[in-house]
Parts: structure tokens; C-alpha cells; sequence
């Protein structure tokens, strides 16, 4: 059989829609649609009930949907069981990472000794999730504002939340809280408008009352600051992003309409390698057995 099948069938059968599905594994509708017809021909029984506006799984598709992890999983360990120098292990990255943890518990991470090829690779941070069930990410270390999505385990790292960031030389910059609406008059530097942080300022905004006065936007959260030091505007960072710049002429305050958000390591349900499983370990090694055990913790999922 063709394990690449069994993929497709597994993000039809979570996103209950074969548009959706495609688009997730970058292939049109139409072929999705074949190699799923290719699929039930091969096993002989019809898996999706296609007579409703939302795809739903047969019987015979609700067991395959039992099994297909483990199928993919056997696959994978019986690769790198045959051929260790295959062992790699590909981690989407955020591309401000260096405020956060994320270097110190890859740093710690022993891959030579397990002779695994590490990449870390960039991502938006909305783009992430993508990249992990596209295949592209083993593992993810993603800013989660919501509930972590049912097909991905995941670890929490830290806690972090949005902020105000003002010159130094602002009359509210001794503030330690304030509310966005007393900012409603003023000039705002944002990120560039194809972040998530971007329209989590917008959004921020929007709850606060008002629609900002957007005078610059910047391509790096560096270059933001540097305006916002320069200009007297303010701007919205990730708190720790913002403390981790150590700008003397910069100001961080917390703002009533923020809401805290997680940076999660997260990993696929269906596909969970070797190599993912090592660095996984690992992470939760260097959290401390206390932070990283499971229990009744909805920030915490165990594999």
C-alpha cells in the first residue's frame, strides 16, 4: 500500500471535508478525491459517506481511523531501524525564538549521540501548525492563543501574553497596567501585516474600542522597536519578546485587554518518529519532571 493513502485519509477524515483536506496537503480536490477512491478500491469497502454537505467516516472508515496511526508510526521506526543514517529531524522554529527557551532546550538536546541530523526551520508563527501536519515539521515549538488543536500532542514550554511597548519617555511609561482604550489617540508601529502578531494588535484593538492609527509597519520586531524608540509611537509585542530586546529606551506595560497565550512544543497525533520522540524526551527532561508531568493540566497533553 501506498502510506501516503493512509495520509490523506487521515486529514480527510479530521477535517470532515475533502476542500479542506486538500488545501492542508497542497493537492487539488479532484486528486485527493482519487486517491481516496484508490484507497477504498484497494481495501474493498467504502470508507466516507459522501450523501451529506460534511464528509463522514463508514464503520469500516471509523477503524481505519484506529489503525492508520499506528501503521504510519510501525513504518517510521522500521525505516530508521533499517537505515539509522536516515535519522533526521526537521523543527519548525518561531523567527524570534531567541526570546524565549527554545535555543537553551534544543542546546541541551544530545543529537550527535543519537545521530540525528537536526534542522530548525522558520515559520510565521500561523503557518506553523501547517507545516507539522503537512509533513514538512516533526515537531513544532508554536505560540498557541487557544485551545491546542485534538490532532496534536503538546508540552508547554512558558506563558506569555501580549504587551504595550512605549518609549521610555511617554508619561504613562511608569505605569505597571493600563487599558488600550487610553491609547486610542495614538500612532501605532505594527509588524507587518502578514503576522500573527498584526492582527492580534488589530484584534487587541478592536476589544479595547477603537481602530488604530497605524503610522509605520516594520518587518522585524527589531526595527519595531527601534521606530517606537525614535518616533514616540507605541507598538504591541509578545511580553517576553519585548523584555528580551533590554532596550533601556523602551518601556513594557501590561494592558488590560490581553490575554496570556502558550508556547507550546507540539507534535502530530499521526505521526510521532523516532527522532520527534528523542528531542520530546528530552524537552521534558529539561522542564523538570514536575512542570512536564501529565495529569488533570489542560495545558499538558502526553503522547
Amino acid at each position: 500500500m501506498d502510506l501516503s493513502l493512509l495520509r490523506g485519509f487521515l486529514t480527510v477524515a479530521r477535517c470532515r471535508n475533502f476542500h479542506r483536506a486538500a488545501e492542508e496537503l497542497y493537492m487539488t480536490q479532484s486528486a485527493l478525491t482519487k486517491q481516496m477512491k484508490r484507497l477504498e478500491r484497494e481495501l474493498g469497502v467504502l470508507l466516507f459517506d459522501r450523501s451529506g454537505r460534511q464528509v463522514t467516516l463508514t464503520e469500516a472508515g471509523e477503524t481505519l481511523q484506529q489503525y492508520a496511526p499506528a501503521l504510519l508510526q510501525d513504518y517510521e521506526t522500521m525505516c530508521e531501524a533499517v537505515n539509522p543514517s536516515r535519522l533526521q529531524l526537521r523543527v519548525g522554529v518561531l523567527p524570534v525564538m531567541a526570546f524565549y527557551s527554545i535555543l537553551d532546550l534544543i542546546a541541551a538536546f544530545p543529537a550527535e549521540q543519537h545521530q540525528i541530523r537536526l534542522s530548525l526551520q522558520e515559520y510565521p508563527n500561523d503557518a506553523l501548525p501547517d507545516a507539522l501536519r503537512q509533513g514538512r515539521a516533526d515537531l513544532i515549538f508554536w505560540r498557541c492563543s487557544g485551545a491546542v488543536p485534538k490532532d496534536f500532542r503538546s508540552l508547554c514550554i512558558c506563558e506569555d501574553e501580549l504587551a504595550l511597548v512605549l518609549p521610555a519617555s511617554h508619561p504613562m511609561a511608569g505605569q505597571q497596567s493600563v487599558s488600550l482604550r487610553e491609547f486610542a489617540e495614538e500612532s501605532f508601529i505594527f509588524l507587518g501585516q502578514n503576522t500573527q502578531l498584526y492582527r492580534d494588535s488589530l484584534e487587541a484593538c478592536r476589544l479595547a474600542g477603537f481602530q488604530p492609527r497605524i503610522l509605520f509597519t516594520g518587518s522585524s520586531v527589531e526595527n519595531v522597536g527601534q521606530l517606537v524608540h525614535r518616533t514616540g509611537c507605541a507598538a504591541i509585542f509578545m511580553r517576553q519578546v519585548a523584555l528580551g530586546m533590554r532596550d533601556p529606551g523602551l518601556a513594557v506595560l501590561h494592558f488590560e485587554e490581553s490575554s496570556p497565550v502558550r508556547l507550546v512544543l507540539a507534535a502530530s497525533k499521526e505521526r510521532f518518529p523516532r527522532s520527534a520522540r528523542l528531542l520530546w524526551e528530552s524537552v521534558r527532561t529539561s522542564l523538570g519532571q514536575e512542570k512536564a508531568a501529565e495529569g488533570n493540566d489542560p495545558k499538558y497533553s502526553d503522547p
